[in-house]
């Protein structure tokens, strides 16, 4: 089922939220005035969305729209929605609508939607997130925007971006010969040049019991202005002023925020999100692996590329936890060989586990849910709930067969006398689970998937119980037969 597509593994469901927001990153040489038009932008195409809505389904999803900025280069424009049960589609729907009618916005780096609980991730991170690292920067670069360019063809993937920030430009300035003739050094005139600008503490003065800073610098128009740096006066050791243009050669240059270093080598991380509808987060990790990642190494040899954040984690989640259900069946087994004192009857009541785990996995198929981690949380609990049905026969047969009766009678009265106890077992469990599964709420979106997993597989494994371990018994005690009398021939042959 999982080859062919019909049920998938999703890692962690998303959840959706009831604040569903857009946040705007803007490029560090943006003006703030970009940045306030593009977040009246994003509220305008909200508001318009959400009229759109209203005239098709009759119902609006948008209660009221919170605009703020985080910082002269980021906002976040937040939307309230109305209760879920008012709502005539879910969040995620409502989130496509806004991708396909966003704008585009003049000095934008990234738009990022947040329309899932704890789908915000973390710094750097999506629902598919790669590492590259490299000595070589332009190497680095390079490959870091090939592997953007093929995540961006990804079906399903949006919101693509990566780590390496690119600064507003800077001025970088060279001492000519003349300066140092003059006693100036390049911390002197930098020194002096940040005084012009910024500015430079002269005193402090108290009103109304605040302290403030009295700064001297140039007047803002000519700080503004990008020609009045030649201008600056530097002053030299003598006291004399000359300007900057003649002591020093500038040229500007792209700057960098910030650098990211993983051992030892420079790192930049590319990320994105994916659409659960159309794709699975493993399965585009999965195909840049195999397609993309050995055609950027053979062209950028210097990289190394990896898996990060969100995405690797919940790939070493659940091949945590795939060990940690085979390595719960050792410790069952015991337990169950003690008291019956055989080696062959646990693996008779455990025989019913594989039938429990296709229960929850075509339990999660009825309720055309994908399989995710608290779904293996519920089928860690089928685990340990279906081989009490199994031992309750084992052990009526066991005692059965020390009474006297042939093993088809006592498969026969265990069958009748422990099916009520099985039956209303098995059933209880599966009906005190339905109000869970049927619930709606936000709160019961993470448990819905583990009540699945365990009403679904305790169901099928009982039914499976009642017919399977019978019929297995009888095999053991043939195959036992047959043992005792293949010796008994072996040993009247050599005889």
């Amino acid at each position: 089922m999982f080859a062919s597509g019909h049920i998938r593994f999703i890692g962690f469901p998303k959840v959706p939220h009831d604040f569903s927001s857009i946040t705007l990153e803007m490029n560090p040489d943006a003006p703030e005035s970009d940045l306030r038009e593009g977040m009246q932008q994003l509220e305008a195409m909200m508001r318009k969305v959400d009229k759109d809505i209203v005239a098709n389904y009759g119902s609006s999803m948008v209660e009221k729209i919170l605009v703020y900025n985080q910082g002269s280069t980021q906002a976040k424009v937040e939307a309230k929605l109305v209760d879920p049960d008012l709502r005539p589609m879910d969040t995620f729907a409502l989130s496509a609508l806004w991708r396909e009618a966003m704008p585009s916005i003049a000095g934008q780096k990234n738009i990022t939607i947040a329309d899932s609980i704890g789908g915000g991730h973390g710094q750097n991170d999506g629902d598919v997130s790669f590492r590259i690292k490299g000595r070589n920067e332009q190497q680095l670069i390079a490959a870091a925007q090939l592997i953007k360019t093929e995540l961006n063809k990804m079906k399903g993937v949006f919101e693509v971006n990566d780590s390496e920030q690119q600064a507003a430009k800077e001025i970088l300035f060279k001492l000519k010969p003349v300066a140092y003739s003059l006693g100036l050094t390049t911390a002197e005139v930098a020194a002096q040049t940040s005084y012009s600008l910024y500015g430079l503490e002269a005193q402090r003065i108290m009103r109304d019991r605040q302290e403030i800073r009295v700064m001297v610098r140039y007047p803002k128009s000519e700080r503004d202005a990008l020609s009045s740096i030649d201008n600056i006066l530097i002053r030299t050791a003598s006291g004399a002023e000359v300007l900057l243009s003649e002591v020093a050669d500038l040229e500007f240059a792209e700057g960098v925020n910030q650098i990211y270093r993983e051992e030892g080598s420079r790192a930049v991380t590319v990320w994105g999100s994916v659409d659960s509808e159309q794709a699975e987060a493993f399965k585009v990790a999965n195909a840049m692996s195999d397609t993309v990642f050995p055609k950027v190494k053979k062209l950028y040899p210097s990289v190394v590329i990896e898996e990060s954040g969100s995405l690797k984690d919940e790939r070493e989640n659940t091949r945590t936890q795939l060990i940690g259900i085979l390595l719960i069946l050792l410790p069952i087994y015991v337990l169950l060989a003690l008291p019956l004192k055989s080696y062959t009857q646990p693996l008779m009541i455990m025989s019913v586990i594989p039938f429990g785990i296709m229960g929850a996995i075509h339990g999660h198929l009825l309720f055309g849910m994908d399989l995710s981690m608290p779904s293996i949380f519920g089928i860690f609990a089928v685990v340990g709930v279906v081989v009490n049905d199994s031992l309750v026969m084992v052990d009526y047969v066991n005692r059965a067969r020390e009474r006297g009766e042939t093993i088809i009678d006592a498969v026969l009265h265990a069958g009748q006398k422990r099916f009520r106890a099985i039956m209303l077992t098995s059933l209880t469990t599966f009906i005190g689970l339905i109000p869970i599964m049927s619930e709606t709420s936000l709160q019961a979106k993470i448990v819905i998937p583990m009540a699945v997993s365990l009403s679904f597989g305790v169901l099928i494994a009982t039914l499976v119980t009642l017919v399977l371990v019978p019929c297995l018994y009888i095999i053991g005690d043939d195959m036992a037969r047959g043992r005792k009398k293949l010796a008994i021939r072996t040993v009247t042959l050599f005889r």
